[in-house]
């Protein structure tokens, strides 16, 4: 600070500045932040239901039964689509942080790659609709992923600025 108290002071005006884009790794570690946290979370929710089902006295056949042929509307169901879709929001979110992005086409190019994995993997584990229900949601989940990556950088710009 100068010592003439007419000066103006000093500031910082410069924004923080940008890193380099880095799309396809950021595109590549989203991609295993969702389907590797989606299979995590699978195997960790099937083993504690395996164990359940154990408790309550199901035998090891019926076990593997219950586990075969499980419906989206169940609990089971609705605990392991909410947490398929927590990952495709993290997998959207590391994706904006780790590419270094500014808008949501490395989200977006995520979400189709997403799509076309569980066409590959999944197409006939549920009817047409369910399956296209499900793709949307989950893309819609990644998007907004990679938004709340976008606003928490927009966030910390302002404030260090």
């Amino acid at each position: 600070m100068s010592e003439n108290p007419y000066e103006t002071p000093d500031s910082n005006l410069n924004g923080p500045e940008l890193r380099e884009p880095r799309p396809i790794r950021g595109i590549v570690l989203g991609l295993v932040a969702d389907l590797g946290g989606t299979t995590v979370c699978s195997v960790f929710l099937t083993l504690i239901y395996a164990v359940v089902l154990a408790v309550q006295g199901m035998n090891a056949e019926d076990v593997q039964e219950t586990l075969s042929s499980i419906e989206l509307v169940s609990v089971y169901g609705a605990i392991s689509t909410l947490l398929g879709l927590a990952m495709s929001c993290l997998g959207g979110y590391v994706c904006i942080r780790v590419s270094n992005g500014t808008n949501l086409t490395n989200p977006i190019a995520l979400g189709v790659i997403t799509f076309l994995i569980a066409v590959w993997l999944a197409w006939d584990a549920y009817d047409l609709i369910e399956f296209m229900a499900l793709s949307v949601v989950s893309f819609l989940a990644t998007l907004w992923g990679g938004r709340k990556a976008l606003s928490r950088r927009i966030k910390g710009a302002v404030i260090e600025a």
